[in-house]
C-alpha cells in the first residue's frame, strides 16, 4: 500500500485487485446462499442423510484445509521447503519461502477490507434482485463463443472445403496426364524393342545367308584353283582350257558381285526399317520444338525415309562389291602366276 500511494498507477491496480476480489467473494456467497440456504425444493425431500463413508474422508480433507489454514508455516517447512530443497538447482532459493509470514496486521487488514467489499457487493445485489440479472446475450462470451464457432464452421465446410476439392481435382488430373504419358511412354519402347528384334532377327538371317553365301564361295574358289592348277602346264593349254579358265575366274566373281550387292540392299533396308520410327519421332519432335507451322506425323515421316533410302540405294553403286570382287581378281590372277612361273 505504500507503494501504491507514491505511484497513481498502483494505487489505481490496488483499487480495482480489491473490488475484483470483494466480487469474487460475493460471487461466492451467492453460490453458498442458494445451495445450502435456498428453500427446499422436490429433489429435497427424497434427500437422505449422507452414510459415514463419505463424511468421513470430506471431514479428514476439512480438518487437514483447516490445519494448513491455521498453521501455515508449518506445512511450508514440512512439506513444501523439502520438496522444492530436492528439486531446485540452488538449494538457497527455496529457503525464502520459509521467512514467509501470513498472520501480520497488515494482511487482516486486507482480508477484512476485502470481506466487507465482497459482503456489501452481495448484500445490495441480493436485496435490489441484482445478482440475477441477465446482460444481454451479445456482451456475454458464450455469444462470441458461439458466433466464432459457427463462422469456423462456415469456413471448414465453405471455402476450405471448395479449395480442398479443387486441389485434390488437381492432383487427379495431374495424376492421370502422368499416367497416360507413362502408358505412351511404354508403348512407344515396347514398338522400339519389336523394332530391335526384328532387325536382329534380320541381322541374323543376314548373317546366315553371308555364313552360306561364304561357303559357296570357299567352294568356288577350291575348284578354280584345282582347275587352273590341273591346266597350268606348259604347252598343254588349248584355246577351249584358256576360255574354261577364264570361266572359272569370272564366275566366283560375279556370284560374289551379285551376293555382296543383294546381302548390302537387304541389310540396308532391314536397318532403315528397324530405325525409320525413332527417326520419325525425333525429327517430328524437333518441328515442334522449332514451332514449324507444316509437321507431317508419325506415319507419313517413316515413309518418307524409307522411300528416301531405297531412292539412295537404287541411285548409289554397290562400291563394297567392286571392290572385292576386283580384290579377287587380282588374287585369282597372282594365284595363277605362281602356279605357272613353278610349272
Amino acid at each position: 500500500m505504500e507503494v501504491a500511494r507514491e505511484d497513481p498507477v498502483f494505487l489505481l491496480a490496488e483499487i480495482l485487485f480489491l473490488i475484483t476480489s470483494g466480487g469474487t467473494i460475493a460471487y461466492y456467497l451467492k453460490m453458498l446462499r442458494m445451495t445450502f440456504f435456498g428453500a427446499d425444493g422436490v429433489a429435497s425431500e427424497k434427500a437422505a442423510r449422507a452414510p459415514l463413508a463419505m463424511l468421513l474422508p470430506m471431514g479428514v480433507l476439512a480438518a487437514l484445509i483447516t490445519a494448513i489454514g491455521l498453521l501455515p508455516n508449518l506445512a511450508l517447512e514440512r512439506l513444501v521447503y523439502p520438496v522444492l530443497k530436492g528439486y531446485t538447482f540452488d538449494h538457497h532459493a527455496a529457503g525464502h519461502i520459509l521467512t514467509t509470514r501470513f498472520f501480520t496486521v497488515h494482511g487482516f487488514e486486507e482480508v477484512l477490507l476485502v470481506t466487507v467489499i465482497g459482503v456489501s457487493i452481495f448484500t445490495v445485489g441480493w436485496r435490489k434482485d441484482l445478482l440475477f440479472i441477465e446482460i444481454p446475450r451479445p456482451l456475454g462470451p458464450d455469444y462470441w463463443y458461439e458466433r466464432i464457432g459457427t463462422f469456423l464452421v462456415w469456413l471448414a465446410k465453405g471455402p476450405f472445403q471448395t479449395l480442398d476439392g479443387a486441389i485434390n481435382r488437381g492432383y487427379v488430373k495431374t495424376g492421370q496426364g502422368f499416367l497416360r504419358a507413362t502408358k505412351a511412354a511404354m508403348e512407344l519402347d515396347e514398338r522400339i524393342d519389336h523394332g530391335y528384334v526384328e532387325t536382329g532377327h534380320k541381322f541374323l538371317e543376314a548373317t546366315l545367308s553371308a555364313m552360306e553365301l561364304d561357303e559357296r564361295i570357299d567352294r568356288t574358289y577350291v575348284g578354280a584353283g584345282e582347275r587352273l592348277i590341273e591346266g597350268a602346264g606348259p604347252g598343254s593349254e588349248t584355246p577351249l582350257q584358256g576360255e574354261r579358265r577364264f570361266r572359272y575366274l569370272r564366275e566366283p566373281v560375279t556370284i560374289f558381285d551379285q551376293s555382296t550387292e543383294e546381302l548390302f540392299r537387304e541389310v540396308a533396308l532391314d536397318v532403315a526399317d528397324a530405325i525409320k520410327y525413332p527417326y520419325a519421332f525425333t525429327a517430328l519432335l524437333f518441328d515442334r520444338i522449332m514451332g514449324r507451322a507444316e509437321s507431317k506425323d508419325l506415319k507419313a515421316r517413316a515413309d518418307e525415309f524409307e522411300a528416301m533410302t531405297r531412292k539412295f540405294l537404287a541411285e548409289t553403286p554397290n562400291i563394297s562389291g567392286i571392290s572385292i570382287a576386283v580384290f579377287i581378281i587380282v588374287g585369282m590372277l597372282a594365284i595363277y602366276l605362281f602356279t605357272a612361273i613353278l610349272g
